[in-house]
C-alpha cells in the first residue's frame, strides 16, 4: 500500500513537472509571437516616419531646382549683387537641407535607405557649391557681406571660361550621382516596406541647362553681360585730423592746427566698384618739411563692393611751429591688374605755442 502511494506521488510530480514545462513553453511562444508582432509594428513605424520626412525634403529639393533654374536663366540679365544674393541663398539652402536630413532621418530604417537619401542631398549641395564657384570665379564675385561683420569676404581668384566650364561639369556629375543615390534609397525602402514608394524628382531643369552646349552658351552670356562686368573703383572718402583743422585758415589741400604735440589721422576708404578688393594697402605717411622724423603706417584691409573701411591712428608726433606733408595712399591689390590706387596730400601747419 505504501509502495502504491509512493508510485502515485511520483506520477503526480511527473504530471506537475510536465504541466509546468508546458505552461512555460506556451508562455514563451506567446511572448515570442507578440514580440514579433511588436517588432514588426516598430519597424513599420520607423519606415513610415522616414518616408514622411524624406517626402517633405524631396518636395523642398524640387523647389530648389525651380529656383536654381530661374537664377541660371536670368543670370546674364541681372545685376551682380542680386545674382550674388541668389547664389548665396541657394548654396545655403542646399547645405542646410542636407544637414537637416542628416539630423532627422538618420539612422532611419534597417538597410541603406536613409544613408542613400542623405547622400543624395549632400551630392546636390556639392553640385550647387561647384556651380556657384564657377560663376563666382568667372565674374570675380564673392559672398554678399554679412551685416554687422566688418571684414569683407576675401576676393576670389578669377577663372577662365574653360576652368569655369570644368566646375559646371563637376556640378552636373554631382546632380547625376544624386539621382542614383535617391533611386538606391527608394529601392532599399521598398525592400523593407513594399507599399512605400519614395519619389524624389530629378533636377531635370537644372541638368538640362548644364549640358555641354548649355554650359558654353551660359558662360559666354555671363562673361559678356554688361550688367555683370567687373568694376574696380577705390576712393578716399574722408581724411580727418585730430585736433581738427581751423576752418578759416585751412583749405581742401591745407590744414592749420592749434598748437599740439601729437595729431591723429583718420581715413575712410570706399569701394565704389562691384568687386571685392583684398588686400588693399592704406599707407599713411607724415613727413616733416625739414626732412627729419618721417613716420609711415600701413594698414591692410579687405573691402567688399559698395562698402567702406575706416582706419585711425593717434600717435603721430609733431612740434608746434613746424610744417608737415600728409600723404594718404590707397594701393590696389598687387594681384589685380585692373584696379588702380588713389592718393590724397594735405599740407599741415602746426601753430606755434
Amino acid at each position: 500500500m505504501a509502495r502504491r502511494r509512493r508510485t502515485l506521488a511520483t506520477v503526480r510530480r511527473r504530471i506537475l513537472v510536465v504541466a509546468l514545462v508546458t505552461v512555460i513553453v506556451l508562455m514563451t511562444a506567446s511572448g515570442l509571437y507578440h514580440g514579433a508582432r511588436s517588432n514588426a509594428g516598430y519597424r513599420s513605424l520607423i519606415d513610415h516616419s522616414f518616408f514622411r520626412k524624406a517626402s517633405i525634403l524631396a518636395v523642398e529639393s524640387s523647389q530648389i531646382d525651380d529656383a536654381l533654374t530661374a537664377v541660371l536663366v536670368a543670370g546674364p540679365t541681372v545685376q551682380r549683387q542680386p545674382l550674388q544674393a541668389d547664389l548665396d541663398g541657394l548654396d545655403q539652402s542646399t547645405q542646410r537641407q542636407a544637414a537637416v536630413a542628416a539630423s532627422t532621418v538618420l539612422p532611419g530604417p534597417a538597410g541603406t535607405a536613409a544613408t542613400d537619401f542623405v547622400r543624395g542631398l549632400r551630392q546636390r549641395a556639392t553640385g550647387v557649391a561647384d556651380l556657384r564657384a564657377s560663376i563666382d570665379g568667372l565674374l570675380e564675385m564673392t559672398s554678399v557681406a554679412v551685416p554687422n561683420v566688418t571684414a569683407a569676404p576675401p576676393a576670389i581668384s578669377p577663372l577662365s571660361e574653360r576652368d569655369a566650364s570644368a566646375l559646371l561639369s563637376a556640378a552636373a556629375v554631382s546632380f547625376t550621382r544624386a539621382e542614383q543615390s535617391f533611386a538606391d534609397a527608394a529601392a532599399a525602402l521598398r525592400r523593407q516596406s513594399p507599399r512605400l514608394s519614395l519619389d524624389v524628382p530629378p533636377w531635370s531643369k537644372t541638368e538640362a541647362l548644364l549640358s555641354p552646349t548649355g554650359q558654353t552658351t551660359f558662360l559666354h552670356a555671363l562673361a559678356t553681360a554688361p550688367t555683370l562686368a567687373a568694376v574696380h573703383q577705390l576712393a578716399i572718402r574722408v581724411v580727418s585730423l585730430n585736433p581738427p583743422a581751423l576752418p578759416l585758415q585751412s583749405t581742401s589741400g591745407t590744414a592749420v592746427l592749434l598748437p599740439t604735440s601729437t595729431i591723429g589721422v583718420g581715413v575712410v576708404v570706399a569701394n565704389q566698384g562691384n568687386v571685392a578688393e583684398a588686400p588693399v594697402a592704406i599707407v599713411t605717411n607724415l613727413e616733416p618739411l625739414d626732412g627729419t622724423g618721417v613716420r609711415q603706417i600701413t594698414d591692410h584691409v579687405s573691402i567688399g563692393p559698395g562698402t567702406s573701411v575706416a582706419v585711425q591712428h593717434d600717435t603721430f608726433v609733431v612740434h608746434p611751429g613746424h610744417h608737415y606733408r600728409l600723404v594718404i595712399s590707397v594701393l590696389a591689390p598687387p594681384s589685380d591688374p585692373i584696379a588702380t590706387g588713389v592718393s590724397r596730400a594735405i599740407s599741415i601747419t602746426v601753430a606755434a605755442g
